[in-house]
């Protein structure tokens, strides 16, 4: 964790395997940490900067986002194609969602309802809707896309 205060370093908090993206609830009390290598994401809290929980992922997570409310985390899987969505809560899988191939970043627009997944492998942008955790379109975006955000 960095103190955006002094750009220090406040703490340095070890994760199962190899972490590979971070979200922040919208709240900033938890910090979630998808860990490449064992398939799960990390749940930190941020008063304590200490790892409460572990929730399932997909193979590979490379990208997490949350919704706006803190629910649910959304967690992509570039080695299965796909974005897990997860309740931080009750710590299981809502459903899993196929995506284009490479899911390596997810963006989640601010009133909740559309999720924007960039795939590497394929170069595309999977629109998801929320509400039903569905892909919608997918838009050809060219060569690698490895990161996304959205405009609030």
């Amino acid at each position: 964790m960095i103190d955006t205060t002094t750009n220090t370093l406040a703490a340095n908090i070890p994760v199962d395997g190899m972490p590979y993206a971070v979200a922040m609830g919208p709240l900033g009390a938890r910090l979630y940490v998808a860990n490449y290598d064992t398939n799960q994401a990390s749940v930190i809290d941020t008063s304590t900067n200490a790892v409460v929980s572990t929730l399932p992922a997909g193979s590979g997570p490379t990208g997490a986002a949350v919704g706006p409310i803190g629910v649910p985390l959304y967690v992509t899987n570039v080695d299965a194609n796909s974005v897990s969505v997860v309740n931080p809560f009750t710590r299981r899988t809502i459903t899993t969602v196929s995506t284009g191939s490479g899911p390596s970043a997810i963006a989640i627009a601010r009133h909740g309802t559309r999720g924007y997944v960039a795939s590497i492998g394929d170069g595309t942008v999977s629109v998801m809707n929320l509400l039903n955790n569905t892909v919608i379109a997918t838009v050809p975006t060219g060569r690698g896309p490895t990161a996304i955000a959205v405009q609030p």
